[in-house]
């Protein structure tokens, strides 16, 4: 493509000056400079990626031969001495007065070549550019419709505008017009995801959940790691009572692993008796790869679907073990772990029940105290921070070295 053909060949020349043997996509500019198998790697598929990434790992020889290939054509023919020349002309032929008329941008530019001042040029939003920011701006889909309609009668072939048509269309409940436009959006916009799953909710929104069903197993065979996809289908499958459901969500959960967002949400296509497990499992298994940015977040998920499940239900032995799993995961929650004394409690477990009471209460009165000394909030992360301070000092025991601090 033109996108590609103008792409900087930078990595190679990266790769190759410091000795890497180097895996590059069988696109420009790559494939018109790496010879597959003497200074580097092509590749085309990512079945592919691995076999010559396996092939360099046990063949030493192989490696060490195209390093030194690589090497010596970057500092024979690519130093910057050699080329600088050449690469010098090419920026000067930009500003000569006898451009071709393709060269339209650069053609804008010519007012501004002899002023030094003009570091960047600034492309601004044209008027149907800025007709697209109001529609997609409107939170009212009765508004932005009109302006996108009249949007595309002037430019049929604008398909970011087409997409979010068809997604405000939905929210109209008008599936129908939706439905209509699947034609023309598969060839202005053959790759865009969003309208494809604008399609299938117009399916489900007619009661032709077999189509939808169909649409979005068709997505999943081309893009199986799409969330968003995932995602919609999951909850179809859930609203529907489909059959299927637990064959599916079971299938989503080996493929995502650590996804606990979407390991929650597939939690409703199992039978109740299950979901207790299956939730502890994922509150065990998928928070031990949680960033520390997103710590927080991750609590707030869990705890919303703890309580979710558990809600008005008997206490059981399954609802003590998934308390105690996110308790463990999540200790400063004090909603969980009172949640978790009274079901100690009620299970005739009187002493755990009364040490989840006491770690509440001293919850509490820090909080308190806290509150009472006007604190600043500077550090977001104290848990982690007091866990590092702990690794990092080599303390045996963390609780005793944090006693002594507060006395």
């Amino acid at each position: 493509t033109d996108y590609n053909r103008g792409r900087s060949d930078v990595k190679y020349l990266e790769y190759s000056s410091h000795g890497v043997p180097g895996i590059y996509q069988y696109l420009e500019p790559y494939r018109d400079i790496v010879k597959d198998g003497q200074t580097g790697f092509l590749c085309r598929s990512p079945s592919e990626l691995i076999e010559k990434l396996d092939e360099l790992y046990k063949n030493r020889e192989l490696r060490e031969r195209v390093r030194a290939n690589a090497y010596a054509y970057v500092r024979a023919d690519r130093l910057l001495e050699n080329n600088i020349r050449q690469r010098l002309d090419w920026y000067r032929s930009f500003n000569s007065s006898t451009m071709s008329d393709k060269s339209l941008f650069l053609r804008d530019l010519q007012p501004h070549r002899e002023s030094p001042a003009t570091a960047y040029y600034t492309l601004r939003a044209e008027q149907s550019e800025q007709q697209f920011l109001t529609a997609s701006k409107e939170t009212q889909p009765h508004l932005s419709v009109p302006c996108l309609l009249s949007l595309l009668e002037q430019l049929p072939d604008y398909g970011t505008a087409a997409s979010l048509l068809v997604h405000k269309l939905n929210d109209l409940r008008r599936p129908q017009e939706t439905l209509l436009r699947q034609q023309i959006l598969s060839q202005i916009a053959p790759y865009a995801m969003k309208w494809r799953l604008e399609i299938c909710r117009a399916y489900f929104l007619i009661n032709d959940t077999t189509k939808a069903f169909n649409e979005l197993e068709q997505l999943l065979h081309l893009y199986p790691y799409f969330l968003p996809t995932w995602k919609y289908y999951l909850r179809l499958l859930a609203l529907t009572n489909h059959p299927d459901s637990q064959k599916v969500a079971t299938r989503c959960l080996a493929l995502f692993p650590h996804c606990y967002p979407i390991g929650i949400l597939a939690i409703d296509n199992f039978p109740f008796s299950e979901r207790f497990g299956i939730l502890t499992n994922i509150i065990t298994h998928s928070t031990e790869h949680v960033a520390p940015f997103e710590y927080h977040h991750a609590r707030r998920i869990f705890r919303k679907a703890v309580l979710e499940l558990i809600g008005n239900k008997p206490v059981s032995g399954q609802t003590i073990a998934l308390l105690q799993a996110v308790c463990k995961r999540f200790p400063e929650s004090m909603q969980l772990r009172h949640l978790l004394a009274e079901h100690l409690q009620h299970m005739g477990q009187h002493q755990e029940a009364l040490d989840e009471y006491a770690r509440v209460v001293e919850m509490q009165m820090i909080h308190i105290i806290g509150q009472e000394e006007n604190r600043t909030n500077s550090i977001p992360y104290l848990l982690q921070f007091a866990n590092y301070i702990q690794k990092v000092s080599s303390v045996p025991d963390g609780h005793e070295y944090f006693e002594s601090l507060r006395t």
